[in-house]
Parts: C-alpha cells; sequence; structure tokens
C-alpha cells in the first residue's frame, strides 16, 4: 500500500485529511516550524487525539522551566483553551491536590506541597502518535503495532 492511503494512527487505508505528527499547538505561532512532518490520517481519527494533544500541551507548558517560549503559548493556546473548553478546564481543576507530602529517594519527609495529578493516559496517547509518526515517516509502509512499546 501506498504511504499517502494508510491512517499513521490506526493503519487502515482511505486516510482523508493530514496530521502534524508532532503537534502544532506546542510551538508558538511566531516560531512555528516550516517542516514539521504531516501524514496521512482519518479525520475521526484526528479529532479523537486532539483533546489528549490539548491537555499535553497544556501540561508541559505550565510546568516547563523555561519561561519564555511557554509564556506566549500560554497567553494565546492555552489561555483560549481554557476559556473556551469547560471540560477542560473542569479536568485540570480536578487535577490540582492542595497537599502533597513529598518524600526524598530514601524515604524521609522532605516538605508539603500543592501538586498535581497527571493524566497517564492522555502523555501515553500523544508519546504513542508522535513515535508512530515518526516511524511510519521514516519506514513506510512498516506500521508499529498497536500498543507496541507503552
Amino acid at each position: 500500500m501506498k504511504k499517502e492511503k494508510i491512517c499513521y494512527l490506526c493503519g487502515k487505508p482511505d486516510a482523508n485529511t493530514r496530521d502534524h505528527v508532532v503537534p502544532r499547538c506546542l510551538f508558538p505561532k511566531k516560531t512555528l516550524p516550516n517542516n514539521l512532518i504531516t501524514l496521512k490520517v482519518h479525520k475521526k481519527c484526528n479529532i479523537d487525539i486532539s483533546k489528549e494533544e490539548e491537555y499535553f500541551r497544556n501540561l508541559v507548558v505550565s510546568l516547563s522551566q523555561d519561561r519564555l517560549v511557554p509564556f506566549e503559548i500560554w497567553y494565546t493556546k492555552v489561555k483560549r483553551s481554557l476559556q473556551g473548553g469547560e471540560g477542560l478546564r473542569k479536568k485540570l481543576l480536578s487535577s490540582l491536590i492542595p497537599q502533597i507530602d513529598i518524600y526524598s529517594k530514601g524515604g524521609i519527609y522532605l516538605e508539603t506541597a500543592p501538586g498535581i495529578k497527571i493524566d497517564k493516559d492522555a502523555i501515553k496517547t500523544v508519546t504513542e502518535k508522535i513515535v508512530r509518526g515518526l516511524y511510519f515517516y521514516h519506514h513506510c509502509p512498516t506500521m508499529l503495532p498497536i500498543r507496541c512499546c507503552f
């Protein structure tokens, strides 16, 4: 089968749209690379993963140590997604933990601090999507098995 006809997310034929393998939402508009890899996908596959990509972006931006790039993304894309998406806003608020105890590797209590419960499935889905897309791009038409390495 030709690379252009296969959905790189599900492996089925007749893909009808394109998707950025590394989500475009992870980059500020001003510095968006012009060489991001795009591959064919089914529109439904693309829509199904979009909320996880949005969550992934919001989490990465929130936890980033580099303040310059995340600042621009926070005040454009993240702010817009939190204002417009009640479900995403509720998910974020429910993941905040007011107090967690922090221990050293040896089990010694260090302090109490605010925390966040991370949706591991959403992180895993987006990470797998990126790995699957890069693999497909370089080894087409070979597909990674679904849930191969996570």
